[in-house]
């Protein structure tokens, strides 16, 4: 969990960043998010965020994604592992659903919708669940 939360706290680090800082951490968030899986590759976390990381590099364009070594086979491989480990997550859904209609492939995209209407039959649980319905909804709405 240790590997998982550094990888966060480098990642927020890396939104303040100039694009060279940036790409610097993203190294770094990957190797931790990596290690966190080898030592416990039961905890969803790392995935989801394996996944995202994935998925908002490859998006930025084919030069970032080769030089970083990011893709989105393997974000998808990653969202995968992350519903097959905890399936009632509201926040992997809703994620894998943003990033499924960030990428330009009409199939894709509709799997995104499908994650995202999934999200809303979820019960929620807490207010960050209910935030996350609110967030697929808008999602589902600028499809519209």
């Amino acid at each position: 969990m240790a590997h998982f939360q550094l990888a966060q706290a480098l990642g927020r680090q890396a939104q303040r960043e100039n694009l060279i800082g940036s790409a610097k951490l993203a190294g770094q968030i990957k190797s931790e998010l990596l290690t966190a899986i080898r030592l416990d590759p039961g905890m969803p976390q790392p995935y989801a965020a394996l996944a995202v990381w994935n998925a908002e590099i490859s998006a930025k364009g084919a030069l970032p994604a080769l030089l970083l070594g990011a893709s989105r086979a393997e974000a998808l491989k990653n969202f995968e592992k992350t519903l097959n480990l905890d399936p009632v997550t509201m926040s992997y859904h809703v994620e894998y659903g943003r990033a499924l209609l960030n990428m330009n492939d009409a199939k894709l995209r509709a799997r995104g919708v499908q994650q995202l209407q999934y999200a809303l039959t979820l019960t929620p649980r807490t207010y960050w669940e209910r935030d996350e319905q609110r967030k697929a909804r808008e999602l589902l709405g600028q499809l519209r």
